[in-house]
């Protein structure tokens, strides 16, 4: 989705500032949540009070791409930007909630991986408010409508969890990384 959008913004406008920024920032933001899940992962560091084992990245992701692609395909004559910037970050909103819903991170993890993500987002939008792309043709449109409806329900799983965890696994030199059920067992005495 964020090379869609990314390459729809290369073609369609003369300014690369806001995308340079946006992939810059989708970029850091991505690093961070690695860092935050390989930090616990492979060394404990975590916050117990918080339930807290490292930025959820579909939380993340949802947050940093969504927004951007939503305002990158409203037409302004049928949808006005501020509304098509809303409902992606809604859409992200709702990606974020399955997340605690199904048990896949806290809501300290969500609510944090919402944040860094939609702070990516919020500053590209803001740089590309005076440069807007033209609207992709209707065709792109539909596809990605397709492909948005279709990928819940067929995609493989990515597996990007467990090239995580491989990666924790070399950085720290523990052949047992630590679990959230750690996080609770590893708070000090008293």
């Amino acid at each position: 989705m964020a090379l869609l959008a990314a390459a729809w913004w290369w073609w369609a406008t003369p300014s690369r500032r806001p995308l340079f920024a946006w992939l810059l920032l989708l970029g850091s933001a991505a690093f961070l949540t690695l860092v935050t899940k390989v930090a616990f992962m492979g060394w404990g560091l975590g916050i117990e009070a918080l339930d807290f084992t490292g930025l959820s990245g579909h939380s993340m992701l949802a947050a940093a791409i969504y927004p951007v692609l939503a305002r990158t395909l409203a037409s302004p004559a049928a949808v006005p930007p501020r509304w098509a910037i809303v409902a992606g970050y809604a859409l992200a909103a709702v990606i974020s909630l399955s997340r605690v819903v199904i048990g896949a991170h806290s809501v300290s993890e969500v609510v944090l991986g919402f944040a860094v993500g939609g702070a990516a987002s919020a500053v590209a939008l803001m740089l590309e408010t005076r440069h807007p792309p033209p609207l992709p043709k209707h065709w792109l449109v539909v596809g990605l409508a397709g492909w948005l409806t279709l990928m819940p329900v067929v995609a493989a799983p990515s597996g990007t969890h467990g090239m995580v965890q491989r990666l924790a696994k070399a950085l720290s030199d523990r052949d047992v990384l630590f679990t959230r059920a750690d996080l609770h067992r590893l708070r000090p005495p008293g």
